[in-house]
């Protein structure tokens, strides 16, 4: 039987699949996903605030994404597989672009909650990357400028491209 905190991530990742797959005017150029846990409130807060850039620069659901938030699910733990990441990699951000083939930005995200929240005074790497998104997104930036951010990683896309990679996950996971 399938858990509350499974399902609610499958069918997540079963519409951002959808969205990856069905014709669309969004030009969003990223992908960001958010791998966390239940009790990852500081990396939820930083969702938040990506949410709040994206959804201002017209982003849909298939742009920024959070897995786990309910628990660790079966697609959080099949995506870390799939990026070779150990299970204790979470909370981290993984920003992807949706077309084509590209490397993959892993960026690791403080664990743990905040005695307040960080919504409005998004600081330090997290802070730094969502900037450069904006910059990209906005096409006052003509590539994405991944350099000296602190703690971000670049890794090969483990798929041809990003629906492939949704695809499988959906594949192993079921629908």
């Amino acid at each position: 039987m399938i858990s509350g905190t499974d399902q609610h991530d499958i069918d997540k990742l079963g519409r951002w699949l959808r969205e990856l797959t069905e014709p669309s005017s969004n030009s969003f150029p990223v992908s960001a996903v958010f791998l966390v846990s239940d009790a990852a409130q500081i990396a939820h807060d930083i969702f938040r605030a990506f949410r709040r850039s994206f959804e201002q620069r017209g982003a849909g659901f298939g742009n920024l994404i959070i897995f786990g938030q309910h628990g660790v699910s079966s697609t959080v733990q099949a995506l870390l597989s799939r990026l070779s990441l150990p299970p204790d990699s979470i909370p981290l951000l993984l920003l992807l672009r949706p077309a084509g083939y590209s490397p993959a930005y892993i960026l690791p995200l403080p664990a743990g909650s905040a005695s307040g929240t960080i919504s409005d005074g998004l600081t330090g790497p997290a802070l730094e990357l969502l900037s450069r998104v904006e910059r990209f997104a906005d096409r006052a930036a003509v590539a994405f400028d991944d350099s000296g951010i602190t703690g971000l990683t670049e890794i090969p896309l483990p798929a041809a491209d990003l629906v492939t990679l949704v695809r499988q996950l959906v594949g192993e996971i079921g629908q």
